[in-house]
């Protein structure tokens, strides 16, 4: 029984020494999606091109404008700030990767209300997800003067 219980915290140990010596490469797509009566086909920014296979899964909306295309590199367990706007801010903090090789992630949107004290920001979304290395999260945030706060987020981790 206590064998058992130190392979267990040497495997642990050896996870967060292999993760502690990796970094970790976040970019973010921040897109304002809407739905114009007027348009006849999807239309979307030229820079979302590498995210259009992601934003085509969002069948309410049909006009894609970029917001801000923003990437931070750090090491895991460090939260990595991305500005959207002057009124959104995206937190994400790559915690471990996993057996498979995904990474997980903490990330949210802190938003600054009107009439608020700037240094207390509101939680406008908060989520926890795996995500496969270069692959895609499409996080629905949340609404904007016109449409939907729409962020897209690719990982990579590197040595």
């Amino acid at each position: 029984m206590k064998l058992a219980g130190c392979i267990v915290i040497v495997t642990a140990l050896l996870t967060a020494e292999e993760t502690a010596t990796k970094n970790v490469t976040v970019k973010m797509f921040a897109v304002q999606a809407t739905f114009d009566e007027r348009a006849k086909e999807r239309s979307y920014d030229s820079d979302l091109k590498a995210v259009k296979d992601s934003l085509f899964e969002l069948k309410d909306y049909n006009t894609f404008r970029k917001i801000e295309i923003a990437s931070e590199s750090g090491p895991f367990g460090k939260e990595m700030s991305l500005k959207i706007d002057d009124r959104y801010t995206l937190y994400v903090t790559p915690i471990n990767r996993d057996k498979v090789g995904r990474i997980r992630l903490k990330t949210r949107i802190e938003e600054k209300v009107e009439g608020k004290p700037t240094d207390n920001p509101i939680n406008a979304l908060s989520a926890e997800s795996c995500l496969v290395p270069n692959d895609k999260l499409l996080l629905g945030g949340p609404k904007l003067d016109t449409g939907k706060l729409v962020i897209v987020l690719t990982v990579v981790s590197q040595s």
